[in-house]
């Protein structure tokens, strides 16, 4: 397994917690809860580390 794809379990459950909170507020890309899973690890892939940061721009990938 490559360093990179590594995600650490404290960012897991931080990107679970924007997850969760994001699909109580209704957000969901096209009916499908993976797209928007998915999309909140390529945020934190390209660089986005912080739970506020990734709630704020999440919406705009969906």
């Amino acid at each position: 397994m490559m360093a990179e794809s590594v995600i650490a379990a404290g960012d897991i459950l931080m990107i679970r917690r924007v997850y969760c909170q994001l699909r109580a507020e209704g957000w969901e890309d096209a009916g499908d809860p993976r797209r928007l899973a998915a999309n909140l690890i390529y945020l934190y892939k390209i660089g986005v580390r912080q739970e506020k940061h990734l709630l704020e721009l999440a919406p705009y990938l969906t």
